[in-house]
């Protein structure tokens, strides 16, 4: 009996320490990797495999692993490390064959129509040409000498233009067979080709004559504006489309950095019991062209330019700009809304900033748009914010 006592009240006091609380450790606070891997890694047999610029993001650096150097698809091994923290990614590239398996080789290059002169041969595969800062698209021709081959043309776009770039060609023939080449491209900052006459509707002129083709960058900081422009054809390679809950109109896309960005913002001022929405994100030249010309149907151009911008002159077609909306209010609306407010303290952190303050319309070129926000990233819009300036200002430190 005595025994069984003595068993129970061990019993009782094994129970009693496990269901004490534990003490919570708050000091802990996990660190946030943000990054962006390069699409399309491709190597050629034999080729110097480097993987110096694979990725951006906001770690402090990175550390890869062993490379397999045999022909195939491979995934590398990549360790971020930020703030003693680490978080290891997989980073997908492909070694190809440079092997021909068919008497065929390149006949002639073409960027955009800007027809280039290198010396094709049966024994070179590697090949540097020089191209004009401006071109955005090319077409590859090649021709064979098997009669039982034939080869097809391929295009690519250029992803960031006006910066020199690698570009491996693939020429397919009808029997399957493939062989790679490939291309250094350098750009020549002394040639440009002009887009042509200026544009005109209704006796207005609808192109800044004077302006500039903005330098595409890889940090999020391309300056458009009325003195620097984009391409008519200029299309960011990463649009994903918003989600329906989360626009007014619908159609929204943003770059897969901003998006990102975006939910991660919204998320925050939901967290707070606001709505922040968005109207329209971006829009291509086409779609700034109407509503420009809409505009002047109803102002002069003096005044329309004041609050609208021309066609190849607007940020929104680098995807990375929004017109934010309180709830299904319309953006002329938002002004002095929670949501606005909010916006003005916090969207720094997530890597976006007012585009057009109240205060700098005379370096802007724009009135003030409470509404109109621009991700830049996080480290640079939060730097933007501590000195109180516009991105030119920003840009011109």
């Amino acid at each position: 009996m005595k025994n069984k006592i003595v068993k129970i009240l061990i019993l009782l006091i094994l129970l009693v320490s496990c269901s004490s609380p534990q003490e919570l450790d708050t000091d802990e606070t996990e660190v946030k990797f943000t990054y962006q891997v390069k699409e399309n890694i491709i190597f050629t047999e034999g080729e110097l495999i480097d993987f110096s610029d694979i990725l951006v993001g906001n770690y402090d650096s990175y550390e890869i692993g062993s490379i397999n150097e045999t022909i195939g698809q491979h995934v590398l091994t990549v360790t971020l490390l930020k703030d003693g923290e680490t978080k290891t990614i997989g980073v997908p590239y492909t070694i190809k064959d440079k092997t021909p398996t068919s008497n065929y080789y390149l006949k002639s290059l073409e960027f955009e129509g800007y027809e280039l002169d290198p010396t094709f041969t049966k024994e070179n595969d590697v090949y540097t040409v020089t191209i004009p800062r401006n071109l955005v698209s090319f077409t590859v021709n090649a021709e064979t000498d098997d009669p039982f081959a034939s080869i097809t043309s391929g295009t690519g776009v250029v992803q960031n233009p006006g910066y020199d770039f690698e570009h491996h060609i693939t020429i397919t023939a009808e029997d399957k067979t493939e062989f790679y080449y490939l291309v250094f491209v350098r750009i020549d900052e002394s040639e440009s080709i002009m887009n042509g006459d200026i544009e005109t509707w209704n006796g207005y002129d609808i192109n800044y004559p004077n302006s500039q083709l903005a330098t595409i960058r890889s940090d999020h900081l391309t300056l458009v504006n009325k003195q620097y422009r984009l391409q008519e054809s200029y299309v960011p390679s990463d649009l994903v489309y918003v989600d329906e809950e989360y626009q007014v109109y619908g159609g929204a896309h943003l770059t897969r950095p901003a998006y990102d960005a975006y939910i991660e913002m919204r998320n925050a001022a939901s967290g707070e019991g606001l709505n922040l929405k968005v109207s329209t994100c971006y829009r291509d030249y086409d779609f700034q062209r109407t509503l420009y010309t809409n505009y002047l149907s109803q102002d002069t151009q003096e005044v329309v330019d004041t609050y609208s911008a021309r066609p190849g002159h607007s940020e929104h077609q680098l995807g990375t700009s929004c017109d934010f909306a309180s709830g299904v209010l319309n953006i002329d609306d938002f002004t002095g809304t929670p949501e606005d407010y909010w916006m003005r303290d916090n969207a720094a952190d997530f890597g976006f900033i007012l585009r057009f303050p109240e205060d700098k319309t005379d370096i802007t070129g724009y009135t003030y748009e409470s509404w109109h926000y621009r991700y830049i990233g996080i480290n640079d819009a939060q730097e933007m914010k501590r000195l109180g300036v516009t991105l030119e200002e920003y840009l011109d430190q």
